[in-house]
């Protein structure tokens, strides 16, 4: 049975691997379908400390990855279906097997919800002022 396991990949996933690398405890996380989160649709980050001309959401992303394999964080590529909890932790089943885990973070983040509607993403004029429909 592994110490713990992370579920999903997004900034709280990255950083949930780095702080449990740092403390030994062998971190397995599964990124999902969508690795990176929704920073992967992102732009410019400007608001992020560190990275003083902003920075690439996916560029950001993999920063982020890597600081979490270099604390030992072992990443698979796989989505969860189901966990499960036993007496002495957790069973989690994916497409690819089960797994024991003592404990479990579940750090899914969100999906953003699109609509559907015209310019949804991208930029539009209404008169002369400028609109912009963005999920966030």
């Amino acid at each position: 049975m592994d110490d713990i396991a992370i579920i999903g990949s997004g900034p709280a996933g990255y950083t949930a691997g780095i702080y449990a690398g740092r403390a030994s405890l062998s971190p397995v996380l599964f990124e999902g379908l969508e690795s990176g989160g929704q920073l992967m649709l992102t732009t410019d980050v400007e608001n992020y400390p560190g990275f003083v001309d902003g920075i690439m959401g996916p560029e950001l992303m993999q920063v982020f990855k890597g600081q979490a394999e270099r604390f030992g964080t072992q990443i698979k590529t796989e989505t969860i279906d189901s966990i499960e909890k036993l007496d002495n932790g957790f069973k989690l089943t994916s497409s690819k097997g089960e797994y024991l885990f003592k404990s479990v973070i579940i750090a899914s983040g969100a999906s953003a919800r699109w609509l559907g509607v015209e310019g949804e993403g991208y930029q539009f004029w209404v008169y002369s002022w400028q609109a912009v429909l963005w999920v966030c």
